[in-house]
């Protein structure tokens, strides 16, 4: 959507602004993990 605009530098802020965020989200998630090892069995143990 960000390349519509006929300006190649926006769009290639717009999408170093895209990978960055989703970059973010996933070292996020991994040190979540990372801290919180038994966290995705939750719903496992309560089901039980």
């Amino acid at each position: 959507m960000c390349c519509l605009i006929n300006s190649l530098v926006k769009c290639l802020l717009c999408l170093l602004v895209v990978i960055g965020v989703i970059a973010l989200t996933f070292i996020i998630l991994y040190f979540t993990k990372k801290s919180y090892p038994n966290s995705g069995d939750v719903t496992t143990v309560k089901s039980t």
